[in-house]
């Protein structure tokens, strides 16, 4: 079931992030960062919490503290993203890297695996 008190919380922090990286005009991380967070806002924004910083993208399921169950993070360097599910115990599950133009794509895989990672 569904708590909307976490649907609101995680909308409100993905507003917040997307605010964070436009702002920040003069680095090539944060708007290409920006331009893959605003992309996957729609699908994701009540699904999954960015914990957004101006270095790389990080994704939680909602209710879940630190340290994560399970996260998402995403780097981005010299036009590649770089994806990784990694576990609790700072376990790598998997990894992928890609342009831009296949990083909503690439983001939606991990973010549906990082969402099957919750306990039933």
């Amino acid at each position: 079931m569904v708590d909307t008190a976490d649907v609101i919380r995680t909308r409100r922090i993905w507003a917040s992030n997307l605010r964070l990286l436009k702002a920040e005009t003069e680095s090539p991380l944060a708007q290409a960062s920006y331009r893959l967070l605003r992309a996957s806002s729609s699908a994701w924004k009540s699904s999954v919490v960015s914990h957004t910083s101006l270095w790389n993208l990080l994704f939680s399921n909602p209710g879940d503290s630190y340290p994560w169950q399970a996260h998402v993070r995403v780097n981005w360097s010299d036009g590649i993203f770089e994806f990784q599910l990694i576990r609790k115990a700072g376990v790598l599950v998997t990894a992928d890297r890609c342009r831009e133009p296949n990083s909503v794509a690439v983001l939606g895989a991990f973010l549906h695996q990082l969402t099957a990672e919750v306990p039933a």
